[in-house]
């Protein structure tokens, strides 16, 4: 059979004289203690045009059922640290939430 209860412990035998530690979440980073608690249902996204004008107010619900979830792998880099982090992104984009280029009035 594939499936073992022992996996472990047949892991252990494969890999000697190494050892299986642990797996432990990562520290948060600083900027990550610092943020907020939010709830999701309490935060509203305002849309406004480029004169302040106020297209479309959209709650995290609407988010979810109006609009297609997108998935991003993507790597940022920090400019300070040079530390680069690969992580998968989900959300709305943002060409799906904006309306078609307007022409302007003249």
């Amino acid at each position: 059979a594939c499936c073992s209860k022992d996996a472990r412990g047949k892991l252990e035998n494969i890999l000697e004289p190494y050892s299986i530690g642990s797996l432990q979440p990562a520290q948060p980073s600083a900027a990550a203690k610092r943020w907020p608690s939010v709830c999701p249902e309490d935060v509203e996204l305002r849309i406004e045009g480029p004169h302040g004008e106020r297209r479309m107010v959209l709650s995290y619900a609407d988010l979810k059922e109006r609009y297609p979830r997108t998935e991003r792998v993507v790597t940022h880099k920090c400019t300070t640290t040079g530390k680069a982090t690969t992580r998968c992104w989900a959300g709305v984009l943002m060409r799906d939430l904006l309306p078609p280029d307007e022409p302007e009035a003249s």
